[in-house]
């Protein structure tokens, strides 16, 4: 166990108890032998409005079955480091969940951060540089990525769609973007620390990936860019000192088959260890909370 990080470890697929543990301590594992396919999808169902993440279909991820809101996890076998989902464009989901099929033999364990206590024990000079401060995406979705975010086919219907999402935006965000040809290019505005679904301020982003994931056959890289309001890169001396730190609330995750754990997408960042087993199989799906 890590000091001040407790995640509560439930047998039994219930939709509203997860839910409450979530809520109170950011994120829930479920061990309950026998837990299928259909259990993970109808738990889900119970819990949230499922999305289809951008990236289904691509070198990414691959869909499950005929809904792509199912799919693997990011494929390959790399390591990859902490981020919030989706975090450098609006609709971030508000859970993740993902459910073990099959775990790698060795190595492959999800790594969950509790931004909260994350931010709590950063140094109090890192932690006021970092708590109002701006981050500023900018990339590039190809119609592979627009049309499985917004469900349409064409120029005109993406862009009814782009106003719709630009209309749900929260506080702290600013969303522009526009077509050139039929290639989506976005400038999104957010924060470095995010109300989660907790109340409590969060150390919740997409920084660490974006410094320290490599390009590859399963990772766009180059679609992605992140800067300061001025134009600068995040310093790279203080993000090694959270790197440092997210260390150490960092809890991994060794999964079982039919394991599944759930997680709220403004307070914990995820990862993973890398492995050499093409046989592991992890399964996700995430999506907005139902009557929020």
């Amino acid at each position: 166990m890590v000091a001040g990080v407790h995640i509560p470890v439930l047998d039994d697929v219930d939709p509203g108890v997860a839910l409450t543990a979530v809520i109170e301590h950011g994120a829930a594992f479920i061990k309950r032998p026998g837990t299928t396919l259909f259990d993970f999808r109808e738990f889900t169902e119970a819990l949230m409005v499922p999305m289809v993440h951008h990236a289904t279909n691509t070198i990414e991820r691959d869909p499950v079955g005929a809904d792509p809101s199912t799919s693997t996890v990011n494929k390959g076998m790399d390591a990859i480091p902490l981020h919030r989902e989706g975090s450098y464009a609006p609709g971030c989901p508000d859970l993740l969940v993902l459910y073990c099929e099959r775990p790698a033999a060795a190595g492959g364990e999800t790594v969950l951060c509790d931004g909260a206590e994350l931010l709590r024990r950063l140094d109090e000079s890192t932690r006021t540089y970092v708590c109002d401060l701006d981050l500023y995406w900018s990339w590039e979705a190809t119609p592979a990525r627009w049309q499985q975010t917004f469900g349409v086919t064409d120029v005109a219907q993406a862009r009814v769609a782009l106003a719709r999402v630009g209309s749900l935006l929260r506080p702290y965000e600013r969303l522009d973007g526009d077509f050139q040809g039929d290639v989506l290019h976005g400038r999104f505005r957010t924060k470095a620390v995010i109300p989660s679904k907790s109340g409590v301020p969060s150390f919740c982003n997409s920084l660490m990936i974006y410094a320290y994931r490599e390009k590859s056959d399963y990772y766009a890289r180059d679609s992605f860019r992140v800067a300061l309001a001025d134009g600068s890169p995040f310093p790279a001396d203080l993000l090694a000192e959270i790197r440092e730190v997210a260390e150490t609330v960092s809890v991994r995750v060794s999964w079982e088959p039919g394991n599944l754990a759930v997680f709220d997408n403004s307070r914990f960042m995820h990862g993973r260890t890398g492995f050499d087993d093409t046989g592991r199989r992890v399964l996700i799906r995430m999506g907005h909370l139902r009557n929020q």
